[in-house]
């Protein structure tokens, strides 16, 4: 018998596509936002998101989330 040759995965993006999708999502944009810009689907949107590490548990790693926290500081209250 002949072997098939591989097709790419048909919702693969092209590099450009994935690069737009990936710095919105840097900016801080929505996956609804993001999804109504582009055209593509929100879950498309968030397994790039997850693939490259800015999308995990439901939030956005934006750039300045890189800053330390701030201390926390507890002040006691007069009685």
């Amino acid at each position: 018998m002949a072997r098939r040759a591989k097709r790419p995965g048909m919702n693969t993006l092209t590099d450009a596509q994935r690069e737009r999708i990936l710095a919105l999502l840097r900016e801080g944009k929505t996956l609804r936002r993001i999804e109504h810009e582009t055209g593509h689907r929100r879950e498309t949107i968030a397994a790039y998101g997850r693939q490259a590490g800015l999308l995990g548990d439901g939030t956005v790693r934006r750039l300045d989330d890189a800053r330390p926290a701030a201390p926390k500081t507890t002040q006691m209250r007069a009685a």
